[in-house]
């Protein structure tokens, strides 16, 4: 059984290798596989642990939420957002989600962003909107379009020597998405 809970500070470990495996698997032949090699489990540690008040554990920005499902005790996905980082207008952002491939296509993503939704609502949030930024051609682009994401813009950037496009999908009726998430 899966559990979906808000995230400690105890699985910033646990959320690394998530977030590593993650991206070797996701962007496997879109982005260098030379980028992909060096990705690390400590130094992701390091980021994930930096959400967290180093004396508290509690989360230093009261704005965003980070989210985890784990099955037998075992962390399998998470998900993280809070404000849109980048464009006017939009309440929202959905920073990360990302499952062990052996989860997918169970809901859980669902479950994930469903529960992100209700703790950014929780933090005061008012959500009209929301975006996220996707690297196209990942086998992953049509779970948020099924969620009913369109397209808002793309950019493109420079990773490693490489240059790749950045699309942003966003959903305007976020309590039709927690409707379809629900589903």
């Amino acid at each position: 059984m899966t559990t979906i809970r808000n995230a400690t500070v105890k699985d910033a470990a646990s959320i690394a290798r998530v977030h590593v495996d993650s991206w070797r698997t996701t962007y496997k032949g879109i982005i260098n596989q030379s980028y992909l090699d060096q990705l690390c489990y400590e130094e992701k540690e390091k980021i994930w642990r930096a959400y967290f008040h180093k004396d508290t554990g509690l989360p230093i920005r009261n704005d965003t939420a980070l989210i985890v499902a784990t099955c037998d005790n075992e962390v399998v996905g998470f998900v993280t957002g809070g404000p849109e980082r980048k464009k006017a207008g939009i309440d929202a952002e959905l920073y990360a989600i990302y499952l062990r491939d052996t989860y997918q296509r169970q809901g859980i993503g669902q479950r994930l962003l469903s529960s992100l939704i209700t703790e950014l609502e929780k933090c005061g949030n008012s959500l009209k909107n929301m975006l996220i930024r996707v690297i196209p051609d990942n086998r992953h682009d049509a779970f948020y379009r099924k969620l009913g994401a369109v397209d808002d813009h793309e950019v493109t950037f420079q990773l490693s020597g490489q240059t790749l496009t950045e699309v942003a999908l966003r959903w305007d009726d976020i309590p039709r998405l927690k409707q379809l998430c629900s589903s």
